[in-house]
């Protein structure tokens, strides 16, 4: 086959089952079996219909039993709509209570993206650039409130996300996702949105017992490869959540937040507070990045600036991760299961990158993703949790 199976992770088949239903079908993995290639699409079966026919995220209903023997027919067809890779579908909110989350979509065709709000509860709006959800549920609004986010890109073709905000009343404990009304909204996809909400407000002090209590999400389940990092991090103070419980692990991190996230790990110091033209005063990653750029381990993207709130691609994030670690004197060794080099897609990393991307590889410190290194594919935030976790447990 003259597939390349690098490409078709992330993807969508069609299936055409027998009768009357067809489905459509995420890709997960692909591998080749000498002229096959062979999809790795999770669980199939036969479908009847959507579990919730206006929500085509909440699940399958099916007819077929368990041991009956059945026959799919796949359609290869190439689908280059945008993909969301948000994966959260149900979140918490309170009455009276600022409420605000990331959606991200990727153009398989490289083309910008801008986000509509199809519809949604009475107040709440969409940012078309950047995908930010912003709402304040009233005390009307208790209960279950559905969601319809389009992602389309230049060409026109449309994906659609649905999801649920389940709002709780004001007084009720229930409700984890809000942030104070009288506190400024930071946008979500900002790793320290709590932690710059707290610096807001009378600073109280805490037992150590009940700051590690308030450390957990409610959104990181379907993460189970990233659950111990998340929490081992957000217990040492080193990442925060995006929201009170919520951490998104789905969402992409921007340069500055990962900036920001190194400095505050191997704990950076600089005297020097010179920053980049692109990052303001007021910037809420302004002091971290100052430190970063001036230790050497960011360098911007040309005529001082850095692109602080572009996501991070998988190559830039480990050339930063591998400059940090080079400042502070940690060898490398090679003790990785798979060598880098031996990737399908290792000529593709930037040649400003490949050492540092072979470096962190063969030690272990990276894996790949989906069989692949996508040096350009961005960072999630739960990738980059389980990556810090590492390298500190590597370090010590």
């Amino acid at each position: 086959s003259d597939v390349d199976i690098g490409t078709l992770p992330g993807k969508y088949i069609n299936v055409a089952n027998t009768g009357n239903y067809n489905g459509s079908y995420l890709i997960c993995d692909a591998s080749k079996n000498g002229d096959n290639v062979v999809l790795d699409v999770g669980d199939i079966t036969h479908i009847v219909q959507f579990a919730t026919p206006t929500n085509i995220d909440s699940g399958y209903s099916y007819n077929i039993d368990k041991r009956q023997s059945f026959v799919i027919p796949f359609a290869a067809e190439f689908d280059n709509r945008p993909v969301f890779n948000t994966e959260d579908k149900e979140f918490t909110a309170s009455a009276g209570s600022a409420f605000s989350t990331q959606v991200n979509a990727i153009s398989v065709e490289d083309e910008k993206i801008t986000y509509s709000l199809r519809s949604g509860p009475r107040g709440a709006s969409v940012e078309a650039e950047s995908g930010r959800i912003v709402w304040k549920p009233g005390s009307s609004q208790v209960g279950e409130n559905h969601f319809v986010i389009v992602a389309t890109d230049e060409s026109g073709r449309e994906a659609v996300l649905h999801f649920d905000v389940i709002v709780y009343g004001a007084t009720t404990s229930g409700g984890g996702s809000s942030v104070s009304a009288q506190t400024p909204v930071i946008p979500d996809e900002k790793v320290d949105k709590v932690d710059k909400v707290e610096d807001a407000q009378p600073e109280v002090e805490k037992a150590p017992e009940e700051e590690k209590s308030n450390v957990r999400f409610v959104d990181i389940e379907k993460h189970s490869w990233a659950i111990d990092s998340i929490n081992a991090l957000a217990d040492a103070g080193i990442i925060k959540g995006t929201s009170e419980n919520l951490f998104s692990p789905a969402s992409n991190i921007t340069r500055a937040d990962f900036a920001l996230l190194l400095v505050r790990a191997f704990e950076l110091k600089s005297e020097n507070t010179e920053n980049f033209a692109d990052v303001s005063d007021t910037d809420y990653f302004a002091t971290e990045l100052a430190t970063a750029r001036n230790t050497g381990i960011v360098n911007g993207i040309g005529d001082n600036k850095y692109a602080p709130r572009d996501t991070i691609t998988r190559q830039d994030m480990m050339l930063i991760v591998y400059r940090t670690l080079l400042k502070l004197n940690v060898k490398l060794e090679e003790n990785g299961a798979k060598k880098a080099d031996t990737y399908e897609d290792y000529s593709e990393i930037s040649d400003y990158a490949k050492d540092a991307v072979t470096a962190l590889v063969n030690a272990g410190l990276v894996n790949g993703k989906s069989g692949m290194i996508a040096p350009d594919k961005n960072t999630t935030r739960a990738e980059v949790a389980v990556l810090l976790k590492r390298i500190l447990d590597y370090m010590n």
